[in-house]
């Protein structure tokens, strides 16, 4: 078999006591802290537009909702999530504080770097180096700090506003800090990029491990503070945001590392009823690429559809006599290629792709080999996908990974979802089979055999990639382009040539701008909305082609012709190669 990937408006705050159930004789040590089963709740508070603060209790010996509203009396310590407000401060006002180095001197530092080391900004922020966002280090002043976040912000809590009060001690509003926490959203870049950075907390951050149980579930900076009410002891938890965006903070006995070990896999089930937000990243699907297609009928009246966008049920009938049955919300077309062939056509969120090719190519169940696997199409994807007018494209092939056309089940979308974004790094070419493992390939014989054992998810993974690192992908549109000049360069220099050979063709339009930015990816893509070119170039013949063939993406992003990978690519190499002169060709 061939290896292949086979003054705020009025809010809602919802306040949780998630009972402690099954791990409530559960006892875990850290220092002197010590949890034992007194610690039956959990204190989760989810911010929603639209109404009045409510808190719901859940008690561990009774199935009632007791709800009440939330008063502004229910407070939290700040502890550690000070940190998250310096980081947006630096984020939003184009900031690149320097990179904190390590003395030895300050106990801090254990939370930062070893002695003579360093740390840069987003490693101190999910590894909680309060060194690295002193105020002072960082050249804010009050005034500057003041006008930020009342001039630009509109917030006026004055634990906030002052930089004498932000302090891990001080007391906050629980909602004021869900309201504070909701204004982010309302900034995209800087959002992304803190959504990215707490992400990396649940892996190799304060809340280290914790993704076992957690997945992408939380986006979340935690902090531990004493306990008012019990001398000696903690009080732990956590505040930033669920995958669909909605503010949270959570509290319970014990530190924060403790209180998301217990309470992971409760967590985890409250969120993962929630979307993630819509990244604008998305798959565009070429279905059945080595099956000609005859017709394709709606059904139950067999009326044929000639083109346009699917909407219903509907039967499609090929060449070799077989035919497929597939229900589509119109997230499905019919089209009609350059060369007259029929086509079937499918755009979708990368997390409802992931959950199609979940459906085609593996089983639902065991749960942990079906979540080591939705990692490993997801990063099967980003390694292998080209991506065009912001979207991934990719073939429903054998050759590449095999997707539904029928919308996803719920259980496989709820795999995709509960792995937003999560991807293996440090491993190239990403490889699996359905029965054949071996080096830096996984089989899902083996993967069903782990979890039947009792293995994880991240242990199933790592079995086949000895050497990969588990991290979240970060949305391209947030992504730092590391430029090439070189490539930039060339490309001016053969501009005006270019224009003057083009300009006759429909469609043409000079981009403005290009940057070119190095790929991490193993495919080049472009990015039509922003005029950037993803590539390595090391300036031979090959780069200079792949150069030209993006240039051309973004020079016909308005027309046809800009997904048309054979006119596309027969005119790069005519402007690279052939000087003109494409052999045969036909260009419309």
């Amino acid at each position: 078999m061939v290896l292949r990937p086979g003054k705020l408006p009025c809010v809602k705050v919802a306040l949780l006591m998630i009972p402690f159930s099954a791990i409530a004789s559960a006892s875990i040590n850290e220092g002197t802290n010590t949890l034992s089963a007194a610690n039956d709740k959990l204190e989760l508070a989810v911010l929603k537009d639209g109404r009045a603060p409510i808190q719901y209790h859940l008690h561990r010996d009774s199935t009632a909702i007791e709800s009440v509203p939330l008063t502004a009396s229910s407070a939290t310590a700040m502890g550690s999530v000070w940190k998250l407000f310096v980081y947006f401060y630096l984020s939003e006002n184009k900031m690149q504080p320097s990179r904190y180095v390590c003395k030895g001197e300050d106990r801090e530092e254990l939370f930062c770097c070893k002695p003579n080391g360093d740390i840069g900004l987003d490693e101190a922020l999910s590894k909680s180096c309060g060194s690295y966002f002193a105020p002072a280090r960082l050249n804010i002043t009050d005034s500057s700090w003041r006008s930020f976040w009342v001039g630009k912000i509109g917030l006026h809590f004055d634990w906030l506003i002052s930089l004498a009060k932000l302090r891990p001690g001080v007391d906050v509003p629980v909602v004021e800090l869900l309201q504070a926490l909701e204004k982010f959203t309302r900034y995209p870049e800087s959002f992304g990029k803190i959504n990215a950075v707490l992400a990396q907390v649940v892996i190799d951050g304060t809340a280290r491990g914790a993704v076992k149980r957690l997945g992408s579930s939380l986006r979340v900076k935690t902090f531990t503070w004493d306990d008012p009410s019990r001398e000696g002891k903690f009080l732990g938890g956590f505040a930033g945001w669920l995958t669909d965006g909605s503010p949270v903070w959570g509290r319970a006995q014990g530190s924060s590392a403790q209180v998301l070990s217990i309470w992971s896999k409760r967590i985890a089930e409250f969120a993962e009823t929630r979307t993630p937000i819509d990244s604008n990243e998305c798959v565009r699907v070429a279905f059945f690429e080595r099956y000609p297609i005859k017709e394709i009928l709606e059904l139950p009246s067999r009326r044929v559809v000639s083109g346009g966008p699917l909407n219903g049920k509907f039967r499609v009938s090929f060449s070799n006599g077989n035919h497929l049955d597939f229900t589509s919300n119109g997230e499905l077309r019919s089209e009609i290629s350059r060369g007259g062939a029929k086509e079937v056509t499918g755009r979708f969120s990368v997390n409802n792709y992931i959950a199609r090719v979940i459906d085609r190519e593996i089983d639902r169940s065991p749960l942990e080999a079906a979540r080591a696997f939705g990692i490993l199409i997801r990063t099967y994807l980003y390694q292998n996908a080209k991506k065009h007018d912001g979207c991934y494209a990719i073939a429903d092939s054998t050759r590449m990974q095999r997707v539904s056309a029928n919308p996803p089940s719920a259980v496989a979308l709820k795999i995709a979802n509960w792995s937003d974004r999560m991807v293996i790094k440090g491993v190239s070419g990403v490889r699996y089979h359905q029965a054949i493992g071996g080096p830096n390939v996984l089989s899902w014989a083996r993967a069903k055999d782990m979890a039947s054992r009792g293995s994880f998810f991240d242990e199933i993974l790592r079995a086949s990639y000895p050497s990969m690192q588990l991290g979240f992908a970060e949305a391209r549109s947030h992504a730092v382009c590391q430029r090439l000049p070189d490539a930039e360069k060339w490309i001016q220099r053969q501009n005006r040539a270019w224009l003057s050979r083009l300009s006759s063709i429909s469609g043409f339009q000079p981009p403005e701008r290009i940057k070119v930015c190095r790929s991490t990816s193993a495919q080049p893509y472009s990015d039509s909305d922003n005029n950037v070119i993803y590539m390595k170039y090391s300036g031979d013949l090959e780069d200079q082609i792949t150069a030209a063939h993006e240039y051309l993406h973004l020079a016909f992003k308005y027309h046809p012709n800009g997904l048309n990978e054979a006119f596309i690519e027969a005119r790069a190499k005519d402007l690279v190669v052939n000087q003109g002169q494409v052999g045969g060709y036909e260009i419309r």
